[in-house]
Formats: structure tokens, C-alpha cells, sequence
């Protein structure tokens, strides 16, 4: 029985590769068909915040969640009614 490492089953199997499988033919051809997307508009600013400390998760869960709910507040509505919500 013979075993072979990766790279060689790589270099072995090289012309049976998909381009899918090969890292450089996924960089190649990325390079080669560029897309560039525009990041969406914010709608709402993120709050400033700097650096903080927590003595539990549980007070940096309520911390996030106070945030979460000041960022939503603030955010233009969706067009649902609080029923449909």
C-alpha cells in the first residue's frame, strides 16, 4: 500500500483538478475577471465607542443589546406595523 501526502496527490492529480480544488487558478482567475462591488449607504451612524472592559460576558451581552436597540431606534422603518413585526 503506498501513501502519499497531499502534495503529491496534488502534483499527481494536477490535470484531473477542477478549478475549484486548484488555490492558484482561483487567484488567477479572480485577477483575471475583477469585480469590484460598492459597499450599501449607511443608513443609520454606528455610535462612537471606545475601548471597554467587562467583568462577564453577561454584562458585555447587555451592553451589546442596549447598543443593538439604540442602532435599531434610530434606523428608519421597514414599512411593517408592530402586528406584523
Amino acid at each position: 500500500m503506498v501513501f502519499l501526502t497531499r502534495s503529491a496527490k496534488l502534483s499527481a492529480n494536477r490535470s484531473e483538478m477542477k478549478v475549484s480544488d486548484d488555490y492558484n487558478a482561483k487567484i488567477r482567475m479572480w485577477a483575471a475577471n475583477p469585480k469590484v462591488v460598492a459597499a450599501p449607504p449607511l443608513t443609520v451612524a454606528i455610535p462612537h465607542f471606545g475601548s471597554k472592559r467587562f467583568s462577564s460576558h453577561r454584562e458585555m451581552n447587555e451592553w451589546k443589546e442596549q447598543l443593538w436597540r439604540e442602532i435599531a431606534a434610530k434606523a428608519p422603518g421597514d414599512g411593517r406595523t408592530d402586528s406584523e413585526a
